[in-house]
């Protein structure tokens, strides 16, 4: 290894010595080699990207479908960490108010996106927005004086320091490297010499490489990545899902990041990185087409509902919102009474929209079954 990714440096801990890598300050010296395969990569994400953004500026209101998609991210997310749960679950547990470890880590990957993404509009991607994110997504709520901190202790990757597969700079060189980390976002990026996606990927690996908080890092960093495509007007909305493609090839991504630091090879890392996107993006349109089709199908069934279509209205947007759903909750959401909501969720459920998943009763639960089936890649 070379100087061009970073050093190795001995460090102590108990009174025994290990060593932690250190990352290279950005850009890489020599800079990076854009050959014939990663122009063409970098033109086919961007493409994608192009075609899903049009996607989201083209959809009447994209909200709903965003929040159902930083679900989804923050579902896979935290299935990469290895906390399961599905779409369902997670929908289900806000319904009924219960909640168990798996989905409050989830709910909180949720709000930290979603915090995220309305702080961008009024500050820039930097540390303090990066550190408040892992506040929030540590379940801390936000007032600024309880913001975290970097971590102070030694982590590692693996069951001891002895036998670690990889080993982060320790606390005193965290500083240092998150230091350096925040200026790529100052005075007109350090990093503006290259593509928008190829800075995304230089830092995702930096980021990556550092790890400055005690956990969570991989969740942040995909936050990071989805907040730097809206900063640089790549995307208009957190739709991106990241997550599914590090999840499937997660050996791949862990290889492709150890040779940038053992044979100071990041054109490669640039290259996987690019394909993530290009799929990501590629996956994410197709699941946008098929809940654009067919929202605009129970729009039509809902505005055929005759004098009951403002109601039906009503209902049809909270549901896309709350795609599972229970009758006195929705209710008291709309303000509107038990029986006419319970009335709405009939034809709803004759119409197909919705389908009863379990309770008898009040306490029934129905879920827009066909709009999950698609965030899980059932259709």
């Amino acid at each position: 290894m070379g100087e061009r990714s970073g050093e190795w440096k001995i460090s102590m801990i108990g009174g025994a010595e290990y060593e932690s890598f250190v990352p290279s300050i950005l850009p890489p010296d020599p800079t990076i080699n854009i050959d014939k395969n990663i122009l063409e990569l970098l033109i086919t994400a961007h493409s994608q990207l192009t075609l899903l953004d049009g996607l989201i500026i083209r959809s009447s209101d994209i909200n709903p479908f965003a929040s159902l998609l930083v679900c989804k991210d923050a579902i896979l997310s935290s299935r990469i960490e290895g906390k399961k749960a599905s779409v369902e679950d997670v929908f289900y547990s806000i319904s009924k108010n219960r909640t168990n470890q798996n989905v409050i880590e989830i709910i909180n990957c949720i709000k930290a996106t979603e915090f995220a993404i309305r702080q961008l509009k009024q500050v820039p991607l930097n540390n303090q927005l990066i550190k408040e994110i892992y506040t929030v997504l540590n379940g801390d709520g936000f007032p600024k004086e309880t913001v975290s901190k970097f971590r102070d202790s030694q982590i590692w990757v693996g069951d001891t320091i002895n036998n670690a597969l990889y080993i982060p700079p320790n606390p005193d060189d965290v500083e240092n490297s998150m230091y350096a980390f925040n200026l790529y976002f100052q005075n007109g990026y350090i990093l503006s010499n290259f593509d928008v996606l190829i800075q995304a990927a230089l830092l995702y690996y930096q980021f990556a490489s550092i790890m400055p908080f005690s956990k969570d890092n991989g969740k942040i960093n995909r936050i990071i990545t989805t907040l730097l495509l809206i900063q640089e007007k790549i995307l208009s909305a957190p739709v991106l899902c990241l997550s599914d493609y590090i999840e499937k090839n997660r050996t791949d991504i862990w290889h492709s990041m150890e040779r940038v630091r053992q044979q100071d090879n990041y054109e490669q890392w640039i290259m996987l990185f690019l394909e993530a996107i290009y799929e990501s993006a590629k996956h994410t349109i197709k699941m946008l087409d098929k809940l654009i089709i067919m929202r605009e199908k129970n729009i039509k069934a809902v505005k055929n509902m005759g004098r009951s279509s403002k109601t039906a209205m009503l209902l049809f947007q909270y549901l896309e919102k709350n795609p599972v759903l229970e009758i006195s909750q929705a209710a008291d959401a709309l303000n509107l009474s038990f029986n006419a909501v319970s009335d709405m969720v009939n034809r709803f459920v004759r119409t197909g929209i919705i389908m009863k998943i379990s309770g008898e009763k009040r306490n029934r639960i129905y879920a827009y079954k066909n709009h999950l089936d698609v965030l899980q890649d059932r259709m």
